[in-house]
């Protein structure tokens, strides 16, 4: 949820990633974010329905699938690397990205790409044109996510780094504590590696999509 709210980011300082006016909202957060640009709309639809579960799926669900893969792999293959490992499984991140989402804003028209960085860009000018390094961007977000939970499985107190040192605090603040380094953790890395350079990449982007109306922002 901390995820989805920063999502309105990524239009901070101008119209990059399009939604559909038809999607269910309560319109959009973005004028009252940090470094908000007030020539840049707020007017959007920010989809309820779908930005939420992409941030489940992209991010917690590519770390649960990825840890039985990279036992898998490991398992099958025992000479390789650890780098070699999560190599592979980040190209599976990357494959599962450009898959979903461009079924997703080819048939449904849920939301587009407004602006991007074109040498990175298929389809530039188009109604479904796709940066690459939103692929690119996911798939390292989800490998970190994933090797975090790896490190967490294979620790024999079943912590991941970010958890290490609770035991400093009251038995009473113990549990807590643990879960607000979790949340912490997603937060500054979502931000970190999506938010941030997607919206450089697209703020110094020029490739322009051919929107429909009703991706306009107001």
């Amino acid at each position: 949820m901390a995820a989805f709210v920063a999502d309105a980011f990524l239009n901070c300082y101008t119209y990059l990633f399009a939604w559909n006016a038809h999607n269910v909202n309560l319109g959009v957060w973005t004028a009252y974010l940090p470094f908000h640009n007030p020539a840049a709309s707020s007017r959007y639809a920010e989809s309820l329905l779908w930005g939420p579960p992409m941030y489940v799926y992209f991010c917690a669900g590519v770390a649960i699938v990825g840890c039985p893969a990279y036992f898998a792999l490991r398992s099958h293959w025992p000479r390789l690397s650890n780098v070699s490992l999560l190599a592979i499984v980040f190209v599976g991140e990357f494959v599962f990205d450009f898959a979903v989402e461009n079924a997703a804003i080819r048939l449904t028209h849920g939301y587009a790409y407004a602006q991007t960085y074109g040498p990175l860009t298929l389809w530039a000018g188009g109604q479904f044109q796709f940066p690459l390094y939103e692929s690119f961007l996911v798939a390292a977000l989800g490998l970190l996510y994933t090797w975090m939970r790896i490190q967490a499985v294979s620790s024999d107190d079943g912590l991941s780094p970010v958890e290490r040192g609770f035991d400093r605090w009251r038995p009473a603040l113990q549990s807590k504590v643990r879960t607000l380094a979790v949340i912490g953790f997603c937060c500054a890395a979502t931000i970190l590696i999506y938010h941030l350079p997607f919206n450089w990449l697209g703020i110094v982007g020029a490739s322009t999509a051919h929107l429909p109306t009703y991706m306009w922002a107001g």
